[in-house]
């Protein structure tokens, strides 16, 4: 439980509610749920919120295994070089650049903001994915 201050500007004051973050437990007990949720009550009410999802994009044959992908706030991309090349991921949006990835190596983006993304391999410029 977490007590909150009430924003007034009163220092040590309380706010009449609490807030408590727990993990829904029912999770454990079943291998079909695959996103844990975490709960935030506050006053009574509760907000639900769904763990991050990790998405894997593979590139062979110089293409990429998707052309669209759908995830949301917080998911993650790992790009997987199974190719015979180097490749190197590019998304301009988030600053993100992969660096080089030799065959066999794999590198991870995080999407911390919606939106749509334009990804490319910056070796070879065909190769392009959008995400949203």
């Amino acid at each position: 439980m977490i007590d909150l201050l009430d924003g007034r500007g009163g220092g040590d004051r309380r706010a009449a509610g609490s807030a408590q973050l727990s993990l829904c437990e029912n999770w454990k007990s079943s291998e079909n749920i695959k996103n844990p949720i975490k709960i935030l009550t506050f006053s009574g009410y509760a907000f639900a919120a769904a763990a991050a999802t990790g998405h894997t994009v593979v590139q062979t044959g110089k293409s990429f295994s998707e052309k669209k992908l759908e995830i949301a706030v917080g998911d993650s991309i790992t790009f997987k070089n199974d190719d015979e090349v180097k490749h190197n991921i590019l998304i301009k949006d988030i600053d993100f650049n992969s660096g080089v990835l030799a065959p066999g190596s794999e590198s991870t983006a995080t999407f911390a903001t919606a939106g749509r993304y334009k990804l490319r391999c910056g070796i070879h410029p065909k190769m392009k994915v959008v995400v949203q």
